[in-house]
């Protein structure tokens, strides 16, 4: 009955505060390029617990760049960049991009590729002039158990860096080693930082080496779930789940895309119109984790607003409205007691006047 008077007496706390407080809120967030495609997605935003990040592209620059070539003894420089830059001519990631504008900068014309295939999470190769030529991780190497030497021991010290070691082979032979680093972004930090602050958990999702993986957690003071396969990515959110976290993903919607729909709130950090188009929930129409700082509170506060809103005006709905109810129920009271007295006193005298007139009846009919 409370909360029903409440409401008929005050339908403004739900009326005008929760509105108001969901268009300010999405309009500052606005301003920071945060963009809310779904209402359901700010009312389970408030309640995310846990925060998954993507690494590449989210968390750094996604612009890698060669910093270490380490050619296998017996294997010259060039020859080496030559046969790495001709096989990343016909692939789409970062790294390949990466290995590319090294070559190109160091004025290596990459040979025609041919019979490209790709094995997902671990790297690609093809037929260059006749010779086929492997690039990848450690996990392709081992597989096809090329001899790495002491060149594994060398590799590991490029991961521990935070860089991330690229292997080369031509059939059985080891042509070298490429180090690539991808540089955090600016505000990485600072939005794993504000996240903290909210109480939220951050978990970096990445498919690139443990030591390499937690270097950059170790850097950033976040977990790491290294060597995860595109496609083990939603695996990884549902397991959060179910072990009972309201989980928000974060990513670039690149090779993410069905843990960025798995995720309680997806996430997409939007470079184009067309991400744009296809994001979850929630996007971010810029290349950074500007959820922290100032930008970062709008979904995941703004449901704690519109609470505040209301529970400030139900207050302020008891606060003024109880002794103004008192009063009005002091003035009904003495309205009342007036209009009783004035009846009882109107009853006495109507008796006593139907008892006037029954004595003179009476006396009237004795006389007779």
């Amino acid at each position: 009955i409370g909360i029903a008077v409440l409401v008929i007496s005050c339908p403004c706390a739900l009326g005008l505060a929760t509105p108001t407080a969901i268009m300010v809120g999405t309009g500052k967030g606005a301003e920071y390029g945060i963009l809310v495609k779904s209402a359901e997605s700010l009312e389970i935003a408030h309640k995310i617990d846990t925060v998954v990040l993507d690494k590449t592209g989210t968390l750094t620059e996604g612009h890698p760049v060669v910093t270490d070539v380490l050619p296998a003894p017996g294997v010259l420089k060039n020859p080496f960049l030559r046969a790495a830059a001709s096989i990343e001519t016909l692939s789409e990631h970062p790294l390949a991009e990466a290995v590319m504008n090294y070559a190109k900068e160091k004025e290596i014309v990459p040979q025609k590729a041919e019979n490209l295939s790709a094995t997902a999470g671990q790297g690609i190769e093809a037929d260059v002039n006749g010779k086929h030529i492997l690039g990848g991780n450690l996990k392709m190497m081992q597989e096809r158990k090329i001899n790495l030497g002491d060149f594994a021991a060398q590799a590991a010290a490029l991961a521990e860096q935070g860089k991330t070691p690229l292997f080369f082979a031509e059939g059985e032979k080891l042509l070298g080693i490429l180090g690539l680093a991808d540089p955090l972004k600016p505000t990485s930090k600072e939005a794993v930082d504000s996240f903290h602050q909210m109480g939220i958990d951050v978990v970096m999702l990445t498919g690139d080496n443990k030591r390499t993986a937690n270097t950059i957690a170790n850097q950033l003071g976040i977990q790491a779930i290294a060597e995860v396969l595109p496609q083990d990515k939603e695996m990884e959110v549902r397991r959060l789940q179910e072990s009972g976290k309201k989980v928000a993903m974060i990513g670039d919607g690149i090779n993410d895309a069905p843990a960025l729909t798995r995720a309680d709130v997806g996430n997409v950090l939007c470079r184009s119109l067309a991400q744009l188009l296809s994001a979850m929930t929630l996007a971010a129409f810029a290349q950074e984790v500007d959820y922290g700082g100032s930008g970062s509170g709008c979904p995941f506060r703004r449901l704690s607003s519109v609470d505040k809103s209301q529970h400030l005006d139900f207050v302020q709905m008891v606060v003024g409205a109880s002794p103004f109810a008192d009063m009005l129920y002091g003035v009904e009271f003495a309205r009342r007691d007036s209009c009783r007295r004035h009846f009882d006193t109107r009853d006495a005298e109507l008796l006593d006047k139907q008892s006037e007139d029954a004595e003179f009846l009476t006396s009237g009919e004795t006389h007779a």
